[in-house]
């Protein structure tokens, strides 16, 4: 799975990137990402999954789309948006994505009416 965005990175520091980046994001344990969360005061849902990039991506800017390539071609798959998240470089505190298989019936209703 890979996340996409224009968050701040370790190489740019504390500005934002002006050009997309992207890293590999690697699927967290719900149990333990539940766990990390309560501590803080934060419940997860269903509807929510977890996943970390280790250090590349410094901020988590929501929206931010995580994908699965498809293939050989340019076509991915569309898995989660970025919801919270740590602002800390380097943080170990997981991101929370919304699954959007969760919200299909919703957006095909409005993408084809």
């Amino acid at each position: 799975m890979i996340v996409t965005g224009w968050g701040v990175t370790l190489k740019s520091a504390s500005r934002f990137d002006d050009l997309l980046v992207k890293s590999p994001v690697l699927a967290v344990n719900m149990d333990n990402c539940t766990s990390i969360y309560k501590k803080m005061k934060r419940d997860l849902s269903d509807s929510e999954f977890c996943g970390t990039t280790g250090t590349h991506i410094c901020t988590t800017l929501p929206g931010s789309a995580a994908f699965i390539p498809r293939g050989n071609d340019s076509r991915v798959t569309i898995v989660g948006l970025a919801s919270d998240g740590s602002a800390e470089c380097g943080s170990e505190i997981p991101i929370i994505f919304t699954k959007i298989s969760n919200y299909l019936d919703w957006i095909e209703s409005i993408v084809w009416p």
